[in-house]
């Protein structure tokens, strides 16, 4: 080994783009001890403000953005954004942890690690693609591979012109305790139907859900209180947080309020249904715990690839509202046939070792 030092940049737009670099990082430190691994978000360094603003700036995309930001995330424009990402004040955020191998989770941090290695040189450099569907601005010519969530993507990327040897359909880098315990059940463990709910994330502006939604889902349910119960994750929303505990001392139905979790696997892994907007993070934990996941109302561009690549595999279960989310529940714990067929189906699409497999690509570029 030659070198063991790697830049894994994020930007700070939603959590998937942090969690994914994070998991990388982890497994990078496992199968190489002590190397340096730098993990950070290289437009934060300049605007420390911009995890705040970036997150505002998602949440009213995903309730105001609708038919144009699907347009415009389809096409993608890159002229901007390459103007943008050479901009010497914000290479500078590069200058520390000078990795000969950098990989990158968003197309914007990409770019402007290519614009550094034009300037001052540097290693081999590799996209990460963090969700179920290719947006106009992949591919970025001179990238020297990528990451992609599915055998599917990595079609795209070839048809779009990029080196079918330069694509490696790992998965979205999951944390390792994702990787295969070799336990697996398919399907209802017997008692109550185990239902999770994600509320909310790390960074949650675009969820638009709220306490009344999961107050109209749990009045439309035509279930017994013993057939069903509910875990609700409202990570950093407290205010959403403190009206489940309330909610939870007045509802018929066993219902668990969580904040933030810190065991997302144990999570999945305890509950027999996920309901959750497909999010490219949330899908590939699902699949990777074999865990059929009920679809909130997906927002434009990246959310609806998702949902549209489950349902091409026949996963796409309607949750948009919260009448349809109660029938979804309802079928689940009376049908345990058909929950366990989409049990299967997601596991047969999980890549639980998918941070392993991209971070021995990435060791493998820096020997």
């Amino acid at each position: 080994m030659n070198v063991s030092e790697f830049n894994l940049l994020y930007l700070s737009v939603g959590s998937g783009h942090l969690l994914a670099a994070q998991a990388l990082a982890q497994a990078l430190r496992r199968e190489q001890p002590g190397a340096a691994v730098n993990v950070f978000d290289p437009l934060e360094r300049t605007f420390p403000l911009f995890p705040g603003l970036a997150n505002l700036g998602l949440s009213w995309t995903a309730r105001f953005g609708g038919r144009l930001y699907a347009e415009r995330w389809r096409r993608g424009d890159a002229r901007i954004i390459g103007w943008a990402a050479r901009l010497p004040f914000l290479l500078r955020s590069l200058a520390e942890g000078k990795g000969a191998v950098t990989a990158a989770t968003h197309v914007f941090a990409l770019r402007m690690a290519l614009a550094r290695r034009e300037r001052a040189g540097g290693g081999r450099i590799y996209g990460v693609v963090t969700d179920f569907g290719l947006h106009g601005y992949w591919p970025v010519q001179g990238v020297d591979g990528y990451f992609v969530a599915h055998a599917d993507l990595a079609l795209e990327l070839e048809r779009r012109g990029f080196a079918p040897e330069k694509i490696y359909a790992s998965g979205i880098p999951l944390r390792l305790d994702f990787e295969d315990p070799g336990e697996w059940v398919p399907g209802r463990s017997g008692g109550p139907l185990r239902v999770a709910v994600l509320a909310g994330g790390h960074n949650s502006g675009a969820y638009t859900g709220g306490l009344r939604w999961v107050e109209q889902m749990l009045a439309a349910l035509p279930l017994d209180p013993l057939d069903v119960r509910f875990t609700v994750v409202a990570g950093s929303r407290a205010r959403l947080l403190e009206g489940l505990q309330k909610l939870s001392k007045t509802t018929r139905f066993e219902l668990y309020p969580r904040g933030l979790v810190g065991d997302m696997a144990g999570l999945m892994r305890s509950h027999d249904l996920l309901l959750a907007k497909p999010g490219g993070l949330s899908v590939a934990e699902a699949l990777a715990c074999g865990l059929p996941l009920f679809c909130l109302r997906a927002g434009s561009g990246q959310e609806s690839a998702n949902a549209a690549f489950l349902a091409r595999y026949g996963l796409w279960v309607d949750a948009s509202t919260p009448e349809l989310a109660a029938q979804a529940i309802s079928r689940a714990a009376r049908d345990p046939g058909w929950l366990r067929e989409l049990s299967i189906k997601a596991r047969k699409l999980g890549r639980p070792f998918s941070a392993k497999s991209a971070a021995d690509v990435l060791l493998q570029g820096a020997a």
